[in-house]
């Protein structure tokens, strides 16, 4: 065989040979035909080193009761989905046999087995390389039973299967578009090339443990577009779904139809439009990969408690490093961003100023938003029910003022007819305009913004300004457009979600600031509340001017027991979230402290309404 000007030796053939197949080979597995899945691999941590797989679960009239701890591990390389399910060996009546789960901390509620689809699937999930779930089951017999056991025991069988693969969602988002009545937005990322399809079915009081989305009539179906994440390596994919029905529950799951992958299902509520709804506003969950699950443990005690909310607003820094890829897929897990509709602000965590990750936000949230540079955020609008929410991008120009778009846009925003004509006027932010922690007083980036939102929101008739970036809680009495606190009247409305009155600032003419702190573990030092006044942090510059001295603050702030003394205090934080109502005359915030750090209890800190 002539090469050029000689011949080729046997190793150069033999060599070349190999390439060609192997690059057919390479083409014929990631291209043509791939399919890697195969079994998860599994680990059992019982202390009694029971056998997992097939175990069985003798109940009778002397074992009425068994509990089993365990967990469930991925160690692929890749994404892997299971499910955790019982046999019936022997058709027993699973009406009479009951179970509670507690995973990674969090309880479920308790169920019987015949709730449960025809697998008997008490779980499952998609877990990541090195990542695991822990769990506690607990199963009885209803003690009424009992007496019409004699003797006979009833066998159940606990098992698992699931498969690895390349394809499986992650990062599954439900965002509210513009139509928050009939649209919702949906975005995900998969680890390899896949299709871009979700189904949907509208609940009609059907069980979510037991549904069908194959060959099904109410399955309704959408694809979308995808595109590539340049800088996670991964790819992206963003279906809008139309046409839903106001007011209504659906059930989801995103994937690829084609090869039969799908991510666990969701569900999202649609608005009614009329005025009565409630939503949770969470800040700052901005956790390691270590610490997700504390801040996964605090959002869904929120879900848990505020079940009747129809979507989640968080006020930003959703990550603590965005180039890390580790931090955007546990954070945003299925568990908490899968079952609910979101609004977010985008943070200055949630974008590298280096420039190395530009278009981070876009690339994990759908949503309709103007003509814009999208490299460090979005800001956009929502009308729902009676209420506008604009929502700011405090990235645009590097810590500072907003730019000239953004500006004219959100005055144009809030002028427009459909604004005027909300009973409520909410604006969300991420850098907070006023705020009794260490950014307002250390950071004179803060100043300029300050300085220009302030008449902005006053003379726009906006309510409530919704903040983050200081983890502290933090609330004003209305400020007027030259930065001055106007007149307060109050009156009494009553809470329903805490059985109580709350003292309400009646008829305010101007917008009050709130920050609720963060929901994860991270919190800082703020002002001190200490005889009847607040005190400035020691470390306040004093050369920065226009910022609230020790003098003016409590003319400012509302009073109540501050969380945190000065740095290096050993205080102890937890996190925060509220619960946000709105109704045709009232707009109550009730405020939770929950112990995320040794997954504890939630307890009611703070209350205030608006009133109209």
């Amino acid at each position: 065989m002539k090469i050029l000007k000689r011949d080729l030796t046997v190793k150069e053939i033999v060599f070349i040979l190999c390439s060609i197949f192997l690059v057919f080979l390479s083409y014929y597995l990631f291209v043509k035909n791939i399919d890697l899945s195969r079994l998860i691999v599994t680990k059992n941590i019982n202390k009694n080193s029971l056998n997992f797989t097939k175990k069985e679960i003798k109940l009778s009239e002397n074992i009425t009761t068994v509990t089993y701890k365990f967990k469930v591990k991925n160690d692929n390389k890749f994404d892997a989905k299971y499910s955790i399910y019982f046999r019936n060996t022997n058709n027993i009546n699973l009406k009479h046999i009951k179970y509670s789960l507690i995973k990674n901390n969090i309880k479920s509620s308790s169920l019987s087995l015949d709730s449960l689809n025809s697998d008997l699937a008490i779980d499952q999930d998609i877990l990541s390389n090195k990542q695991k779930n822990q769990y506690i089951l607990k199963i009885w017999i209803d003690k009424k039973y009992l007496a019409k056991i004699k003797n006979k025991k009833y066998i159940l069988e606990l098992d698992l299967k699931g498969k690895i693969s390349y394809f499986y969602p992650y990062q599954v988002t439900v965002t509210m578009p513009k139509n928050s009545k009939t649209e919702r937005n949906f975005s995900w990322h998969t680890s390899y090339n896949a299709n871009t399809d979700i189904q949907l079915i509208k609940a009609n009081n059907k069980n979510k443990n037991n549904l069908n989305f194959s060959n099904n009539d109410e399955v309704v179906e959408f694809t979308g577009k995808q595109f590539t994440d340049d800088t996670l390596e991964d790819y992206v994919h963003q279906v809008n779904v139309k046409n839903l029905k106001p007011g209504s529950k659906y059930y989801y799951r995103v994937g690829d139809k084609k090869k039969d992958i799908w991510s666990n299902i969701g569900e999202f509520v649609t608005d009614d439009g009329d005025n009565n709804f409630k939503f949770i506003y969470i800040s700052d969950p901005q956790s390691y990969v270590n610490e997700v699950k504390n801040t996964t443990y605090a959002i869904n005690k929120a879900k848990n408690l505020i079940s009747d909310a129809e979507f989640i607003v968080n006020a930003g820094d959703l990550v603590n490093d965005t180039l890390d890829k580790e931090q955007w897929k546990k954070n945003l897990n299925f568990s908490i961003y899968g079952d609910i509709t979101t609004i977010n602000s985008v943070g200055n965590h949630d974008y590298n100023f280096g420039g190395e990750y530009k278009n981070s936000f876009i690339n994990n949230f759908y949503y309709d938003y103007p003509k814009q540079d999208t490299t460090t955020g979005v800001y956009y609008s929502i009308d729902y029910g009676n209420t506008h929410i604009t929502v700011l991008n405090t990235n645009d120009e590097f810590y500072s003022k907003l730019g000239e778009k953004q500006l004219n846009w959100l005055k144009n925003d809030l002028q427009k007819e459909s604004t005027k004509k909300a009973k409520y006027k909410i604006v969300l932010m991420h850098r907070g305009v006023y705020s009794t922690g260490p950014h307002y007083y250390y950071h004179q980036d803060i100043l300029p913004l300050t300085n220009q939102l302030t008449s902005v929101m006053a003379e726009n008739d906006v309510d409530l300004v919704l903040q983050g970036h200081d983890h502290v809680y933090s609330l004003t009495y209305p400020i007027d457009k030259d930065g001055n606190i106007s007149e307060i009247n109050y009156k009494n409305v009553y809470s329903k979600e805490i059985g109580s009155n709350i003292s309400a600032m009646y008829n305010n003419k101007f917008p009050v600031y709130f920050i609720g702190d963060s929901i994860g573990l991270k919190h800082e030092a703020q002002l001190v509340f200490e005889n009847n006044e607040y005190l400035v942090d020691t470390k306040m510059k004093k050369e920065y001017k226009n910022v609230l001295n020790k003098d003016n603050l409590n003319e400012y702030f509302s009073k109540f027991d501050i969380r945190a003394t000065p740095y290096n205090s050993n205080y102890q934080r937890y996190g925060i979230f509220s619960s946000i109502e709105v109704n045709d005359n009232n707009l109550i915030v009730n405020s939770y402290t929950i112990d995320n750090i040794n997954f504890g209890e939630v307890k009611l800190y703070n209350s205030f309404a608006l009133s109209k």
